[in-house]
């Protein structure tokens, strides 16, 4: 009877072969109509160079036979199909037409069990179709358990129209593909299904602005499975007996209609938060005469999942190799804040980051320490463990990446971390330190982890910590200038940056072939008429220093000017020279990551024959709880002015109704910078 329940409990995850066009009237693969193809424009987007006519799809589980041995250890799978139809419009479109299928595989796996694809095109009135060859299909590793198959659809043209259909099988049900009804380009119309036995419970989870219909029914399902089963020590065939089992299936529907596209602007951090989407992960299982196993039902049980893995907090609890480690960096007697950042260097020169995001170690801390190399776990969590041996109260912090998207406080889930950083209290003051960049620092983590707040792992009683506003953007520059009789302008210039500010410029230096060339393309493009020279670059590789530019520069005026006037602009190089902002309505959040302190002095000495005539007006502008603020000074003294401008923005978070206001900062700020000075020449 036992094996029987066993067996039964297994057989529950079988689906009665429901066919995908069961639950969805899909329209028949490669039936392509006419007028699709001789289209030219999107209905619902006459600027759109692609969109989803349709984007049809679900998520089924079933079981991979119905005849089971007592030998075998039979499981269920997840199949998931789509159906995409997408139509290209122009030769901008074309990106659309290579598409990406993500497989992912650790202890399960994710395979294509079924591929087919054509682009159509109309040739003199006939309709031509290209088949997409296995050759042209592509399988990368994209991350540490995840794989994209890539591929490219032949004989793509402006008008052609792809349809594509696959199915992957998975041996994941912990979580379903997360079902997009937006996109960055508009869809006509898109619809998924889930369909879960009743024995699952799963959280789903809506997301986005858009709105989606869902209706939810339920239908009964019986199938007959038979058992093989082969008696110890005897020859001949196997036992065999059949049963019957009778189920419900829950069935989740949802569908949208004419979808825009995704409206992006600057100033976010990812489209994740707000587009919309659907999410499925299991709460839950329940099978009959049996107790319910539950699954990231809460925040403390998700802790107790970390500490008690044994590629987390299973290997933070001895010292081991890092006995030697702690007592060669406490030789110099350091302690406090020195001996942090002489731990925290000592691993960020060791390791070398593989580009892979988990919050779990690949293998064990001392393997990970021996090779020199590991993804953002093996690490982070090296550095929590010295810190530790240092007899620092150090906590590993769990967290979502930007592009992973925000952490659902509502839904406790392991899905939402996919990444750890270590953080050190100590005397009244939080530290966070990231050491798979070499470039940050102590509480300036890198851009990819400021994102809203992390999860503390360990005995502390407040849980959660805030991952934002530690360090602000900080540049100020100064212009020491001359301005001639043909309103031409030289002078030199030198610009200080500190915390992001900093960073950002050293990591976009570091990826370049040279750092000098890198800040000439920088300055060539946003002072445009100005010839730079003699640039020099101070404190490149010392993060813990501010990072200093200085340059020289002529700036030629080929303008026709009034006779006996000139006339210029005194900001010579403005941080925002563009308002950033387009949209009349934003309906997601403005999204920094990080306050701004930006400042630019600028002195001009101007012509001994020429005086000013007119100067722009001082300017203070405030928003409300000043969460931004923008002043502009001018002092004139004999033949030499001086402009001070100051750009706060002291929140990183501005909501969709304070969306209008700061818009109307920008182009306030943007207009003021760009007002000119006149001059006139004295009479002879």
């Amino acid at each position: 009877m036992k094996y029987f329940l066993r067996l039964l409990q297994v057989s529950f995850f079988l689906i009665a072969c429901s066919h995908f066009a069961s639950a969805q009237n899909l329209p028949k693969f490669g039936k392509i109509d006419i007028e699709t193809l001789k289209s030219n424009t999107c209905p619902i987007d006459s600027n759109a160079h692609a969109y989803y006519v349709f984007d049809y799809g679900i998520a089924d589980l079933s079981l991979g036979s119905t005849t089971i041995y007592s030998n075998q250890n039979a499981g269920f799978h997840m199949v998931f199909k789509r159906y995409i139809r997408v139509k290209i419009i122009d030769n901008q479109g074309f990106r659309y037409a290579t598409i990406q299928i993500p497989l992912f595989r650790g202890r399960g796996r994710e395979d294509i069990t079924k591929l087919k694809a054509y682009t159509y095109n109309l040739e003199n009135g006939e309709i031509q179709k290209t088949k997409l060859e296995p050759s042209d299909m592509l399988t990368e590793k994209t991350s540490e358990h995840l794989y994209t198959v890539k591929f490219a659809m032949p004989e793509v043209k402006a008008g052609s129209v792809l349809d594509i259909e696959y199915n992957v099988t998975s041996s994941y049900f912990y979580n379903f593909h997360t079902w997009y009804f937006q996109r960055d380009i508009p869809t006509l119309h898109s619809e998924f299904t889930a369909m879960i036995p009743e024995f699952y419970s799963y959280n789903q989870t809506a997301a986005g602005y858009f709105p989606v219909r869902f209706k939810r029914h339920i239908i009964n399902r019986g199938l007959s499975i038979i058992f093989n089963r082969r008696q110890n020590g005897m020859v001949g065939s196997p036992e065999s007996y059949t049963r019957t089992v009778n189920f419900t299936k829950n069935v989740f529907e949802y569908s949208a209609d004419s979808i825009p596209a995704f409206p992006e602007e600057q100033f976010l951090r990812t489209a994740e938060n707000y587009i919309s989407k659907v999410d499925f992960e299991l709460q839950s299982i329940k099978f009959p005469m049996s107790s319910e196993r539950k699954f990231s039902t809460s925040w403390e049980s998700i802790d107790k999942d970390f500490i008690e893995h044994p590629y987390f907090g299973k290997e933070l609890g001895s010292a081991g190799y890092i006995r030697n480690i702690a007592a060669k960096l406490k030789t110099n007697e350091v302690s406090g804040i020195d001996l942090l950042q002489k731990a925290y260097e000592h691993i960020k020169q060791h390791f070398s980051w593989n580009e892979f995001q988990s919050p779990y170690a690949s293998n064990t801390l001392a393997k990970k320490y021996k090779d020199g190399v590991g993804n953002s776990a093996d690490i982070n969590l090296n550095l929590v463990r010295l810190l530790k041996q240092l007899d620092f109260e150090c906590y590993p912090v769990l967290l979502s990446t930007q592009k992973h998207g925000i952490i659902h406080p509502a839904h406790p889930s392991l899905s939402s971390f996919n990444y750890v950083i270590a953080a050190v209290f100590m005397k009244n003051h939080i530290y966070l330190l990231d050491a798979t960049d070499h470039d940050a620092e102590i509480n300036l983590l890198p851009t990819r982890c400021i994102n809203d707040r992390g999860r503390i792992i360990g005995d502390r009683s407040e849980k959660w910590i805030n991952l934002t506003n530690y360090q602000p953007f900080v540049l100020q520059s100064t212009f020491l200038s001359k301005i001639d009789s043909s309103a031409s302008i030289t002078g030199n210039a030198r610009l200080r940056l500190n915390g992001y500010g900093a960073y950002e410029y050293r990591k976009d230096i570091n990826k370049s072939s040279s750092p000098l060339e890198y800040f000439q393309s920088v300055l060539d493009k946003n002072m445009t008429t100005a010839k730079i020279e003699n640039i020099k670059i101070k404190d490149l590789a010392k993060t813990s220093k501010s990072l200093v530019v200085s340059y020289h520069f002529v700036n030629s005026d080929s303008s026709n000017h009034p006779a006996n006037m000139l006339y210029y602009a005194p900001i010579v190089n403005p941080y925002f020279q563009k308002n950033p902002f387009k949209l009349e309505k934003r309906e997601y959040p403005v999204e920094f990551n990080h306050p701004y302190q930006i400042q630019q002095i600028s002195t001009f000495s101007i012509p001994t024959n020429y005086h000013i005539t007119r100067a722009p007006e001082p300017i203070s502008i405030t928003l409300p709880d000043q969460s931004a603020q923008f002043t502009y000074q001018v002092n004139v003294f004999g033949q030499n002015m001086n402009v001070i401008t100051t750009v706060r923005i002291n929140k990183s978070i501005f909501l969709p109704k304070e969306y209008r206001q700061l818009k109307q900062f920008f182009q306030l700020m943007i207009d003021k910078q760009n007002e000119l000075v006149v001059l006139r020449k004295d009479a002879s």
